[in-house]
């Protein structure tokens, strides 16, 4: 088992990817929390880099399609 011995045969990057999409998709904000320094830290900058590639597109006029078939 995991850092959070939480009986799952589900990896948890699935899991943040799914809400990061969510979140990305929808406008529903997701608030991540961790005891474990390293994974807030990660956590964070995947956030802020992901909101600041698609307010990137956005303003360039390309919208928020990171490729042809995102569709996000």
């Amino acid at each position: 088992m995991g850092q959070c011995d939480i009986p799952s045969e589900v990896h948890p990057n699935s899991i943040c990817g799914t809400l990061d999409a969510i979140e990305a998709k929808f406008g529903i904000p997701v608030i991540y929390t961790s005891t474990v320094q390293d994974l807030a830290t990660e956590r964070a900058a995947s956030w802020l880099s992901k909101h600041f590639t698609y307010w990137w597109l956005e303003e360039h006029g390309y919208g928020r399609v990171l490729i042809d078939s995102d569709g996000l």
